[in-house]
Formats: C-alpha cells, sequence, structure tokens
C-alpha cells in the first residue's frame, strides 16, 4: 500500500528519505543487510526465513513463529546458511520453548 502523499511527507520527515516498497522481493532488491520483523505473528516464520535464504540478518519480534514445528524451521534455516545473524525477544507459546534438533548449539 501506498502511503497517502500526508503521510509519505510525515513519514519522511520522521525518518527521512527511504525507498517505499510493497514486498518483500523488492526489500530484497535493495540489497539489505538486516532487517527487524514487526509483522503479524503469523507471518513470522515465512519472512525471517526468506531473509536468512538470502542471507539478511535478522532480528525477530516475538513470537518466533506460531508453531512449534515453525520455531524449528526458522532456528534450522538460521543454521543451515552461512553466518546467520538472528536475534529475537522471546518465544513461549502456552508456556513452552522450542526444542532445537540435536546439533544446535
Amino acid at each position: 500500500m501506498i502511503p497517502t502523499p500526508q503521510c509519505a511527507s510525515a513519514l519522511v520527515k520522521s525518518f527521512g528519505d527511504h525507498p517505499w516498497v510493497e514486498s518483500l522481493e523488492e526489500l530484497l532488491d535493495l540489497g539489505i543487510d538486516a532487517a527487524i520483523v514487526t509483522s503479524p505473528d503469523d507471518t513470522h516464520e515465512d519472512i525471517t526465513c526468506q531473509l536468512l535464504e538470502a542471507g539478511v540478518g535478522v532480528y525477530l519480534e516475538k513470537p518466533i513463529a506460531i508453531t512449534i514445528e515453525g520455531a524449528d524451521r526458522v532456528l534450522e534455516t538460521a543454521f543451515t546458511h552461512k553466518d546467520p545473524a538472528v536475534r529475537w525477544t522471546q518465544y513461549a507459546p502456552h508456556g513452552r520453548c522450542p526444542n532445537p534438533s540435536p546439533g544446535y548449539s
């Protein structure tokens, strides 16, 4: 969604004149080094994995994913790509933490 002219002006005033993108692909085309994922919870897993696969460092707001399997996918993706930089705030659906597969350290 392209912001209204008034909104765009306020964004430029607050954050500087940066490109506006409407997709993850457009964002990756800019050659970013790192990203903060603050999208709706049910999108965290896919967005984070796509960023990691593209070699982008990720800071991920909670939750990592909405399922234990999804969290394991994020961890596996992080550890299978060279020099992953992943940080997250916390993950504890229903009081549980993910149990990564053996070999994760």
